[in-house]
């Protein structure tokens, strides 16, 4: 018989919240890292404390420990999506799908600069990870590993 684990103050809930939360993201892609979702959690938690975007490619790439190139094929996951000219056709081809979650403001003096902040749809996307924890939080208060074999 295998032992059964008690975490203290953690609840079946309080798992099948963050259980729910995440297959939220994984609705939008099953195989996305836990660094693009924190890449937008960053973005809400940073515009949440700001009246104007301050937080940059820069300052996101910093959080997350990734280069710069990297925080900024996030913003454009997370925010417009990136479209490139095709060089042999001329058309339109959007390289990177863009999710509408972000605004992405483009430095006046300096092109490279990004300034990063929620749109509409991104906040709407955060209450609704939100009410899903909550739904969780409420649907067992047993203490997870009463019960359950590890």
């Amino acid at each position: 018989m295998s032992p059964t684990h008690n975490i203290d103050q953690l609840s079946r809930g309080d798992l099948t919240g963050l259980i729910d939360q995440l297959k939220m993201f994984a609705d939008i892609d099953g195989r996305m890292q836990v660094s693009t979702i924190l890449g937008l959690l960053y973005v809400a938690l940073e515009d949440s404390k700001q009246a104007k975007p301050e937080l940059n490619t820069k300052d996101l790439g910093e959080m997350l420990g990734v280069v710069s190139s990297a925080a900024t094929r996030q913003t454009y996951y997370w925010g417009p999506g990136l479209t490139k000219l095709d060089p042999e056709t001329g058309e339109e081809k959007n390289t990177i799908k863009g999710q509408g979650f972000i605004n992405v403001e483009i430095g006046r003096y300096d092109r490279r600069y990004k300034a990063l902040s929620m749109t509409p749809k991104g906040w709407n996307f955060v209450r609704r990870l939100f009410s899903a924890k909550s739904e969780g939080d409420s649907s067992n208060g047993e203490t997870a590993g009463s019960g359950m074999a590890s």
